[in-house]
């Protein structure tokens, strides 16, 4: 490479020397030239000198002046020669000081620098191009440049080392250098042509390092993909949230009309009554039309209640043994009407001998209602459905089938999603909230089973399947066999079970007053009421009732307030007020406030006229009950 330099480029401390030994050499030659000049023309006239006169005295002194001149130039060149000897070994100091001074700075290069033949073998090398390549000196020395190349892209680099001509002597490729590690950098590599006297002789070569551009770039490509990823999920989650924000409005859609419809029918039947024939038939009619859709109304808001206290894990259940087939009889008695008045064939087939399960008896009562009334409900006139219970290994087998609409395969892995009932919008054809199969299978799962449905396709039927496990006999406590029903018209006592017995209701709404003054009055009772707490509280002190019946939600004071206030005047008088919170507050967590602030009992709105009677007097002291 010190080839390359031209004399402009060289260090000033060279040019001294090289004048002085330039005026050294031109003395030498005058010095040297001169005696010998002399001795030559001395010669000249010795020889051309008569002989008769080369002994005279002129010619000895002739003889002796170009001695003189002859040992004079001898020494005057050795002087010149021990002058021309300092500045020469002066010259070649000089000049290793600077091959010193130029390979530091070659060392102290921030790129690799190194030099190779023309077939590619290391020559020269810095220690920059060692640090990349993660070698010694000496290693490299001993190497080629394609020894330190990445398998991959060592064919590449030949191919730039033997481009190089005279035509193009210089290149550039990017390689991977391997290091003994196994680890590898990203190099950007400068090949030149050194060419000398036109010829080429080496191959200059120049390498930086790349690796942090590429990790860099591979941060940005992550980051694109990152940010990719990111949007990919956002727009996912706002089509979820679109999806979402429809279900919920298509759903309270359909609340708004699955509460609206019953309502239109309560209000169309009482203006029947108040205004059209009175006759026992069309009383009776409306009375059992009213009363159906009043707990229509009762299931949907039940429903809605048990699917929030699902999403906020405060469903519970009272656990039992219980006989599945006693739980089954009283669900297909419930939808036998809706059966006889479509003309569906009802029938069962219950092994009394499945056995017991741990469970609600309530709770599995619910999930039978929901997949016979579902069946009922989607299967047309004069179809079939059929209940069947038996024992399957260690479970307990229910199964539902009708030969109604059906399912299509891919309403089947969602049927049992919450307001999944296949169809939407206005061309609804059945009713309902689309919350029973949701409920179900949260109820099933929670007793430890499983639930699934199968249908061969639309208009081929479909069949519901329940498996819970069966109850082990040894480590289970007895219990009722079968809920309880409610107590229906000819059940019913045929004697008035509040006979005098002073009943004080409390409520805001004045309807509801005068419907609970009449059901109890029927039953016997004196009933007294009270629009709000300070109306309540001075009847309360006019005449101490047997029991208080109050709402909780009042403007005002409300019914917490006023069971406070009747429990101070009871340190009065002496005397416990039995008192019945009847609100339409109806969740777990109410029934725990109205018994904590001192109610005896907590009954949801709507209340059954024929169970209110016993209720309160299961109340009374039990000579009065009596």
């Amino acid at each position: 490479m010190r080839g390359a330099l031209t004399p402009r480029d060289r260090p000033a401390q060279c040019r001294g020397p090289l004048l002085s030994l330039r005026a050294y050499l031109v003395g030498l030659v005058l010095v040297c030239v001169a005696p010998v000049v002399a001795f030559s023309v001395w010669l000249t006239i010795v020889l051309i000198a008569p002989v008769a006169t080369l002994g005279g005295p002129w010619m000895r002194s002739l003889g002796a002046i170009g001695a003189a001149l002859l040992l004079l130039g001898v020494g005057l060149a050795m002087l010149a020669g021990r002058a021309l000897i300092q500045s020469m070994t002066r010259l070649a100091e000089v000049a290793r000081a600077r091959d010193a001074q130029l390979a530091a700075i070659v060392d102290q290069a921030t790129a690799g620098i190194a030099q190779t033949d023309l077939e590619g073998r290391v020559m020269l090398v810095n220690q920059r191009y060692c640090d990349l390549v993660g070698r010694t000196r000496d290693a490299v020395m001993d190497g080629s440049f394609a020894d330190t190349v990445h398998a991959e892209d060592r064919a590449r680099a030949a191919a730039a080392l033997r481009g190089l001509t005279l035509d193009e002597p210089e290149a550039a490729i990017e390689t991977r250098h391997v290091r003994p590690d196994g680890s590898f950098r990203w190099v950007d590599v400068s090949l030149s042509l050194v060419r000398e006297a036109d010829e080429p002789r080496s191959i200059a070569i120049v390498a930086l390092d790349a690796t942090g551009g590429h990790a860099a770039e591979e941060a940005a490509r992550a980051g694109d993909l990152e940010r990719g990823e990111l949007l990919a999920r956002e727009q996912k989650a706002r089509q979820e949230a679109e999806v979402a924000s429809q279900a919920k409005d298509e759903f309270l859609a359909v609340v708004s009309h699955e509460l609206r419809t019953p309502l239109n029918t309560l209000r169309l039947w009482a203006g029947v009554l108040r205004n059209g024939p009175r006759d026992a038939q069309t009383i009776a009619r409306a009375v059992d039309t009213i009363d159906r859709n009043a707990i229509l109304q009762a299931r949907l808001i039940e429903d809605l209640l048990d699917a929030s206290r699902i999403v906020s894990g405060r469903f519970r259940l009272a656990i039992e043994r219980v006989d599945l087939a006693g739980i089954i009889e009283p669900a297909i008695e419930a939808v036998r009407a809706a059966a006889r008045n479509k003309a569906i064939g009802l029938t069962s087939a219950l092994d009394p001998a499945t056995g017991a399960v741990l469970g609600d008896s309530t709770r599995l009562q619910q999930v039978v209602w929901n997949l016979l009334s579902n069946a009922v409900r989607f299967t047309p006139a004069g179809g079939r459905v059929t209940v069947g219970l038996k024992r399957s290994g260690p479970e307990a087998e229910l199964t539902v089938t009708d030969t109604g609409r059906g399912m299509a395969p891919g309403l089947l892995p969602r049927v049992f999603d919450r307001f999944r009932q296949g169809e939407s919008g206005t061309m609804r054809s059945h009713g309902g909230l689309g919350l029973g199969l949701s409920i179900a299978r949260q109820i099933v799962e929670l007793h430890g089973g499983t639930i699934r449905a199968d249908s061969p396709g639309e208009g081929r039927g479909a069949t519901f399947t329940v498996c819970l496990p069966l109850a082990a006999v040894q480590v289970v406590r007895p219990g009722p066999a079968a809920p309880r029903t409610r107590p229906n018209g000819p059940d019913r006592a045929p004697t008035r079970r509040l006979e005098n017995v002073d009943v004080l209701v409390v409520d805001d709404d004045a309807e509801t007053r005068e419907v609970l003054k009449v059901v109890l009055g029927c039953e016997g009772a004196r009933v007294t009421t009270a629009p709000s707490v300070a109306e309540a509280v001075a009847a309360i002190e006019r005449r101490w009732p047997d029991v208080l019946v109050s709402d909780i939600g009042m403007p005002g004071e409300d019914g917490y307030d006023l069971i406070r206030r009747v429990r101070r005047l009871e340190a009065v008088r002496g005397r416990h007020l039995p008192a019945i919170a009847l609100t339409a507050y109806a969740a777990a967590e109410d029934r725990r406030r109205t018994l904590h602030a001192g109610y005896d009992t907590h009954v949801a709105k709507p209340v059954e006229a024929s169970a209110f009677a016993p209720l309160i007097a299961s109340l009374l002291p039990r000579e009065r009950g009596a």
